[in-house]
């Protein structure tokens, strides 16, 4: 459901790069059977939505989701809150006339986040906005610990920012030099995971062993995250 933006406001897209709830179209992850691969792809996006909840009187929320995941999603997954629109993940590199003329252009500030991103607490996206609420051009970049973009954040609307985006495994390197120039700030945040294969599965392990994730990862999702662990046990050795 698309609700009416007010201008002016801030905006945090959580995006989806592929079907990660039908059952006949989400990709297996790595060495995962099929209902755990869905589960782990469906408790990345809820802890991402459980920090950005916190926004909820800094920044409107939008859900983008693949229209093959429109008749599996369960009851309450998505807040009543939370604006939920359908693209399609094929074309991905292709949605975003779609997205600037419903929703970027009706806020000054955008900040796309990839669903598999881990690690982003909401003191991260406080900051963040503080970093985008300048006068001058500012853009805040997501860093990866394999060098790789995981969100980034804008204060206008230069296409080229938004669009290179949608290309989920984008080098940081080659990106920052596509975007920068003389007219506009870079911030960058780094020290993210991307969880897209079992080594970033291990990551994730490693990462949840740390007392300082439960700034963004409460103790509940850690529990649903154990789930798997001492399911997949063997592999994380």
């Amino acid at each position: 459901m698309v609700k009416l933006m007010d201008k002016n406001i801030n905006a945090v897209y959580l995006l989806a790069d592929h079907p990660f709830l039908n059952t006949k179209h989400a990709p297996l992850f790595g060495k995962l059977n099929l209902n755990d691969s869905i589960f782990l792809y469906s408790q990345l996006f809820i802890n991402n939505l459980k920090n950005l909840s916190g926004l909820q009187n800094q920044a409107n929320l939008i859900c983008c989701m693949d229209n093959m995941d429109k008749d599996f999603i369960p009851k309450n997954f998505i807040p009543e809150e939370v604006n939920l629109y359908f693209i399609s993940t094929k074309n991905i590199s292709k949605q975003f006339d779609d997205l600037g003329k419903k929703f970027f252009q009706h806020h000054s500030n955008n900040v796309l986040i990839h669903l598999n991103i881990f690690g982003v607490s909401l003191s991260k996206f406080v900051k963040l906005f503080d970093l985008l609420s300048v006068e001058d051009e500012s853009i805040v970049v997501g860093k990866t610990d394999k060098d790789k973009v995981g969100f980034i954040g804008s204060n206008n609307l230069n296409e080229k920012i938004y669009e290179e985006f949608f290309l989920s495994k984008l080098d940081y390197e080659k990106y920052l030099a596509d975007i920068s120039n003389k007219d506009n700030f870079v911030n960058v945040y780094s020290g993210f995971l991307a969880i897209n294969d079992m080594e970033d599965f291990r990551s994730l392990y490693d990462e949840l062993s740390k007392k300082e994730s439960l700034e963004y990862c409460s103790h509940e999702m850690h529990e649903r995250f154990t789930h798997l662990f001492i399911e997949y046990r063997e592999l994380l050795k």
